[in-house]
C-alpha cells in the first residue's frame, strides 16, 4: 500500500514540475465560459447536497434538546 501512495505521490509531483514549466500562453488562463461553467457546477452541486447537509445538521440539533 506504501508503494502505491509513493508512486501517486511521485506521478504527482512530476505533474506539478511539468505544469510549472510551461510559459503562461501554453498553459492558457482560465477564460470567462470556463469560468461560468464551474460555478454553476458548484452551485448545482450546492443546490442537491444542501438540503441533505441542512437535514443532518437540524436532526443533530434538534437532537441536542
Amino acid at each position: 500500500m506504501l508503494t502505491l501512495w509513493n508512486k501517486a505521490a511521485g506521478w504527482m509531483v512530476t505533474f506539478i514540475n511539468d505544469t510549472r514549466t510551461m510559459k503562461r500562453g501554453e498553459r492558457g488562463a482560465i477564460n470567462s465560459a470556463e469560468l461560468l461553467g464551474l460555478i454553476i457546477i458548484v452551485l448545482a452541486v450546492l443546490a442537491l447536497v444542501g438540503p441533505a447537509v441542512n437535514d443532518y445538521i437540524q436532526g443533530k440539533l434538534a437532537a441536542l434538546h
